[in-house]
């Protein structure tokens, strides 16, 4: 088999795993004989031809750590065809033969369009702690995000029931409640509220829970815009229900960080050994994501 260059970048919105995953791309492509160059700040850096060549010492020591050492962005420019065409020459100027993306669907629709404009050879790693990538069942990022999530919430658990409180906990998730169901299952939470139109099912499911031998409950909400789904239920919990204060709490970035666990890491290492696989037998213009289907 010919030597081959790789690129590889991270986009988008952090994972925990995306360095476990960057790390088996690289040393299994230097395994065979391949190169590996690494973008910085996802799409900006290919725009802009930072980076530089990965070898298996610069990727020591990251497969316990959380976020990407490649750094991320959500780029404006690259959605612009003449971005684009500049992000083609600088994979030209390296000679890459092809590119593998970390991250979710923004960043996979954008590497497809370049896929198809510029007939190039592209693959993705599903990462994000929303897993709401399509006929993906489960991306980086998910699992580590979801114990994280658990493990706060539990805590919360005790103020609930030290103070016979309604608490809400806002949890990310963008418009997918896929980490919000997750998380109500495994802490044994009261609702899992995802849109405006469960308010007065959510209401009467706490009504009834407080009226039976519960005194306290907790209600998983979906992160929104300027938190107006948790903001507006609690302004209605609160003209509702009169016997128990109401409190609430936002997870916030804390979901997206910490040393990924033990699945994530897993989850890093095959998908990165797939990408490869699918790089290796490509044909020109294709673009493809790996990863646990559906």
């Amino acid at each position: 088999m010919s030597k081959k260059k790789f690129g590889i970048l991270t986009s988008g919105g952090d994972a925990p795993g995306m360095n476990a995953a960057i790390r088996s791309f690289v040393r299994q492509s230097l395994s065979k004989g391949h190169e590996v160059f690494g973008f910085e700040r996802g799409y900006d850096g290919l725009i802009d031809s930072k980076g530089d060549w990965l070898s298996n010492r610069s990727v020591g020591h990251i497969i316990q750590r959380g976020g990407t050492f490649l750094k991320t962005s959500r780029s404006q420019r690259f959605r612009e065809k003449e971005f684009r065409a500049i992000a083609n020459d600088t994979l030209k100027n390296l000679s890459l033969d092809a590119l593998c993306v970390i991250g979710g669907n923004g960043s996979f629709k954008g590497l497809e369009v370049l896929c198809s404009e510029f007939n190039l050879i592209g693959v993705g790693i599903p990462a994000t702690i929303d897993n709401d990538i399509l006929n993906v069942k489960e991306a980086l990022g998910f699992d580590t995000a979801w114990n994280t999530a658990v493990e706060m919430v539990d805590k919360v658990r005790d103020t609930a029931e030290s103070h016979d409180r309604v608490i809400l906990i806002e949890v990310m998730g963008r418009d997918s409640a896929n980490l919000a169901e997750a998380i109500g299952i495994s802490v044994g939470a009261q609702f899992v509220l995802s849109h405006e139109n469960q308010f007065d099912e959510a209401v009467l499911s706490i009504q009834n829970s407080l009226a039976s031998s519960k005194k306290s409950c907790l209600i998983i909400c979906l992160e929104s815009p300027q938190n107006k789904l948790i903001n507006d239920f609690q302004k209605l919990i609160d003209l509702k229900i009169t016997t128990n204060e109401s409190r609430k709490c936002i997870l916030g970035y804390v979901q997206r960080g910490g040393s990924p666990s033990a699945r994530d890491r897993w989850l890093g290492y095959h998908f990165a050994k797939d990408a490869l696989s699918n790089l290796l037998n490509a044909k020109q213009g294709s673009f493809g994501v790996v990863g646990l289907k559906i």
